[in-house]
């Protein structure tokens, strides 16, 4: 029985897996304008609070 489960499980994952990388490209695609602006958002934000850090720990020297 625990053979069985871990065969179907591993068979599923694969199927999976490979299905994911036939359509990599299109789930890209798809994708990219809904989570670049989240990426931009990041940057941004990652960029201010090192400069704020900069800053910060400038003016107290």
């Amino acid at each position: 029985m625990q053979h069985n489960r871990l065969l179907f499980i591993s068979l599923v994952s694969s199927t999976l897996v490979v299905l994911y990388k036939i359509f990599e490209w299109q789930i890209i695609e798809i994708l990219t304008p809904f989570l670049m602006p989240l990426l931009w958002l990041l940057n941004i934000w990652f960029f201010l609070c090192y400069y704020i850090t900069i800053r910060n720990q400038s003016s107290q020297k």
